[in-house]
């Protein structure tokens, strides 16, 4: 039994599923994107859709069916992070590679900082990569970046910063705010002259 105000909106259904139509109509819209390349949003003169989620999907097909660089790269570093990433989780840092430490370092860096700063960074999972952070930094080339790092470092008990969360955090809640802000000022500057930079550089990195 449903609303009679609710079968009249939704053409007879329920709100459950008028909700799984969409879910379908929408799955479908997509799979014949997939299908038939040449329907494409975005491709083939084929406008976008004005509907977000839709327009992301589109979005998300094209960079698999014709990939830029850009993609290409992204594509490149995504699955590379995945992987080291796996590892690290299953065997721990001691079975890691140079390239795949210093690419979790500098991915997790990036994305961390970039979205709540020096304090999230070191707050979450990411920061069980921080301590190789600057030789990363320096191996693929933003030593200014490298100085960021080594001045956190500073703020930690001989310079180490903890692999494991807990013990990190301790710590990490006595560092003043402000002192992490003014750390944060040189990444920020560099960031904003040129914010493709991380990822080029470190792809290039792994490549090489």
């Amino acid at each position: 039994m449903i609303l009679e105000t609710t079968a009249k909106a939704n053409e007879g259904l329920c709100g459950l599923c008028i909700r799984e139509k969409g879910k379908e109509d929408f799955d479908a819209i997509v799979e014949g994107w997939v299908d038939d390349p040449s329907t494409l949003p975005g491709a083939h003169g084929n406008p976008e859709p004005e509907n977000f989620a839709l327009k992301l999907a589109a979005s998300q097909i094209r960079g698999r069916l014709y990939p830029t660089e850009e993609d290409k790269i992204e594509n490149f570093c995504e699955n590379f992070f995945e992987a080291a990433h796996t590892k690290w989780s299953n065997q721990g840092s001691s079975s890691l590679t140079a390239k795949e430490k210093h690419f979790l370092a500098i991915e997790t860096f990036y994305g961390e900082v970039l979205n709540g700063g020096l304090l999230q960074y070191l707050a979450n999972e990411s920061g069980s990569f921080a301590q190789w952070a600057d030789e990363s930094f320096e191996a693929i080339g933003i030593p200014t970046y490298a100085t960021v790092i080594r001045n956190v470092k500073e703020l930690f008990p001989n310079g180490l910063i903890p692999e494991d969360s807990n013990e990190r955090w301790d710590f990490v809640e006595t560092i003043d705010d402000d002192k992490l802000e003014a750390i944060e000022e040189p990444f920020w500057e560099r960031y904003h002259a040129n914010k493709n930079e991380i990822r080029e550089l470190a792809f290039a990195y792994l490549k090489n």
